[in-house]
């Protein structure tokens, strides 16, 4: 779901009555993909749009980062169906993770040296990747103008993002 930027200054009520008001004249899928700590952030969410808009929703996990994944499962109507969906391949996930250093500005020294670890890192799952590219620009995981990659893997494991 994508949020323009002028319904930035709404509430969050004008926004969910917005959203409720899609809900009741189109019919939406949502996919929630890469999710950061599912329990604490969408539950109350997920449980208006079945309330209210009987709106289908999908989560996907794309690697065993998603631990808390299964704390959202009693909100699915259907707990018995399984998909999979797959990481790109590792040259892919490469090209993606450096088009994103581009758009995000991310810069270092040793930038083309850790692409290729992030990528194996996460098994090419691209919400991981960018996160830990997010968490790269930190000040405390940066030495002059190199990234200290291995200090970043071993915090984003951890959770401490």
């Amino acid at each position: 779901m994508k949020v323009p930027g002028n319904l930035s200054a709404l509430s969050t009520s004008s926004l969910k009555g917005i959203i409720h008001r899609a809900l009741d004249t189109h019919p939406f899928l949502m996919v929630l993909d890469h999710l950061d700590a599912p329990s604490r952030v969408v539950t109350g969410m997920i449980k208006d749009l079945h309330y209210y808009g009987r709106t289908p929703v999908i989560f996907a996990s794309r690697s065993p980062h998603m631990e808390d994944i299964g704390a959202l499962r009693p909100l699915c109507a259907n707990k018995s169906e399984r998909m999979e969906l797959k990481n790109p391949p590792p040259q892919i996930a490469l090209e993606f993770a450096r088009r994103e250093a581009e758009r995000i500005e991310l810069w270092a020294s040793n930038l083309e040296a850790i692409l290729p670890s992030l990528v194996e890192w996460s098994d090419g799952n691209p919400g991981a990747i960018l996160h830990m590219m997010k968490m790269a620009q930190l000040p405390q995981y940066r030495a002059g103008d190199q990234i200290k990659a291995h200090i970043l893997y071993m915090d984003y494991r951890m959770g401490r993002r």
